[in-house]
């Protein structure tokens, strides 16, 4: 009977214990001031579509996110079974800065940036992002790289911008949607609840992500994009889903 009772005193206490370090874990992170931090290394941020997208064909980037996200075209009406609209994706990222606290600590700043074209000439794809026909968007991810005490990388989501653009007038859009979104095991606490539906009234968009939200070290993070196209001279219309995420 004794050795029973020390078995769930043991576990117990094994349980409770967990439970304290991740509340700990959480209260930890939530006092990180970014003002402790001096920026110490900070690049300029390529903006320009043109150059990011040709940076996104060479394949270069300086943040390997190990995934290039999803990509789905759903035709909503199967009347037009025949009619065919190829998507390509490229991606590309930039590491913006670098900050570190008196122990040695460091964030680092990245923006990743994933284009997508959906055209019925897929020899558009070789020109400049200007002079591409069809339809195109295109989002950049903010996030902050991180490491918990016991040095796991963990990724914050700090923000989303991007935009849909048509340059075939033959296509419209509609019934725009951004989903931002940072699920998965999270040294820090829980990630429960870390998403958010955002619902455009133009083709651009510009979100935060709550500060409240925990870093993750594994699961998606990142923003997702969805739009219905409709071809104007046929009617065939299609669900257009684009994310912008890794891990």
């Amino acid at each position: 009977m004794k050795k029973k009772l020390v078995s769930y005193l043991s576990v117990f206490t094994l349980i409770s214990s967990l439970f304290a370090s991740s509340a700990f874990a959480q209260t930890d992170y939530h006092h990180v001031d970014k003002q402790d931090y001096k920026v110490i290394q900070k690049n300029k941020e390529i903006t320009d579509l043109n150059v990011l997208y040709e940076l996104a064909k060479q394949g270069r980037g300086e943040l390997k996110t190990g995934t290039s996200g999803t990509v789905q075209l759903i035709r909503v009406d199967p009347n037009y079974s025949d009619e065919t609209l190829p998507i390509k994706v490229f991606e590309t990222s930039q590491l913006l800065q670098v900050a570190e606290n008196n122990k040695g600590d460091r964030i680092e700043t990245f923006a990743v940036t994933k284009l997508a074209i959906a055209a019925s000439d897929s020899s558009k794809y070789d020109s400049d992002w200007d002079k591409t026909m069809g339809v195109k968007g295109y989002s950049t991810i903010y996030v902050d790289k991180v490491y918990d005490s016991r040095g796991y990388l963990h990724y914050k989501l700090v923000s989303a911008e991007g935009a849909w653009e048509i340059s075939d007038t033959q296509y419209s859009l509609s019934n725009r949607k951004v989903t931002l979104g940072a699920s998965g095991f999270s040294y820090f606490g829980s990630t429960v609840g870390q998403k958010k539906d955002f619902k455009p009234t133009s083709n651009d968009f510009n979100y935060s992500a709550p500060t409240t939200w925990l870093p993750i070290s594994s699961g998606p993070i990142g923003a997702t994009m969805k739009v219905t196209i409709t071809r104007k001279n046929s009617g065939a219309t299609w669900d257009f889903t684009f994310s912008n995420n890794f891990l």
